[in-house]
């Protein structure tokens, strides 16, 4: 028996491991994909951002010369205006940076690949135009299924490890529960130091990411440092999933008795308006 599970974990561990390269494949072709439709645009609001703030200050300057007040004031609405637009314009097209440093990184791009592959979508990271928009759906009509049989997989795998010591998560849910309270817990203190984080946010961050919520109110700065930690996350999706079919399964239960005590109630009900219509 136990060499049977050895063998069943030896060949779920393979396909684990393959479906983690063909998705990180995936990734980086995506990221190169994204890195070269964005940064064309990316740059064209950046200099139109630096224009405008540009003209705002010298165009107030030489135009107030000997105004009234009335007019100098007029004139800095619609300078103020005009700026107004062009960050506005800048922010829609997913900029989030007015400085010299790129936002569409080699990690960025990545990051935004598998957060939009695993569904987490944290929407710090966002398309700019039409187009690649249009691409973001057509890559995700890939990446997302792609990496739902990775993360289905890697719960499988999670099942067949806890069975094979003695700790199945798939029966019991105080252990599916137990499992996910320490992953969390481990992200918790690994981030708390890693970025710096109160230990509350780092919980929040952990929790809003494996459920798949993705506020992106509270996402790391540095990319790179998160993407080496993709594997923790992609076992938390898959933990998070085994915890979600505990609560589903109680859920069902809890409906399905309701629904057969509600059963009587409703044929009592039918019958009278059936007397009621003779």
């Amino acid at each position: 028996m136990g060499s049977e599970q050895d063998t069943a974990i030896k060949k779920a561990s393979i396909r684990v491991l393959v479906l983690i390269f063909l998705n990180c494949t995936l990734w980086l072709a995506g990221s190169c994909l994204f890195l070269y439709l964005e940064r064309p645009s990316e740059a064209v609001h950046k200099c139109g951002v630096r224009r405008v703030k540009r003209d705002f200050l010298d165009g107030l300057w030489t135009e107030s010369k000997g105004a009234s007040e009335s007019d100098w004031k007029s004139l800095a609405r619609k300078k103020l205006e005009t700026f107004e637009n062009e960050l506005q314009a800048a922010v829609e097209a997913g900029l989030n940076s007015y400085s010299d440093a790129n936002v569409w990184t080699v990690s960025n791009a990545l990051f935004y690949t598998f957060t939009m592959s695993t569904t987490i979508g944290y929407g710090s990271l966002t398309p700019a135009g039409p187009y690649v928009r249009l691409a973001s759906l057509m890559y995700a009509a890939l990446a997302c299924p792609l990496a739902a049989l990775l993360i289905g997989d890697m719960a499988g795998l999670i099942h067949m490890v806890s069975e094979r010591a003695g700790v199945n998560v798939s029966s019991s849910f105080r252990n599916a529960l137990f499992l996910i309270g320490c992953h969390m817990i481990t992200g918790m203190l690994l981030f708390s130091y890693l970025f710096e984080w109160s230990p509350e946010d780092s919980l929040y961050f952990v929790a809003t990411t494996i459920s798949t919520i993705g506020f992106g109110d509270i996402v790391p700065e540095n990319t790179f440092a998160y993407l080496l930690f993709f594997v923790y996350f992609v076992a938390g999706l898959a933990i998070y999933g085994v915890y979600q079919d505990h609560v589903v399964g109680w859920l069902t239960e809890k409906v399905d008795g309701l629904c057969t005590r509600l059963e009587p109630r409703i044929a009592v009900v039918t019958e009278e308006d059936k007397k009621k219509a003779e």
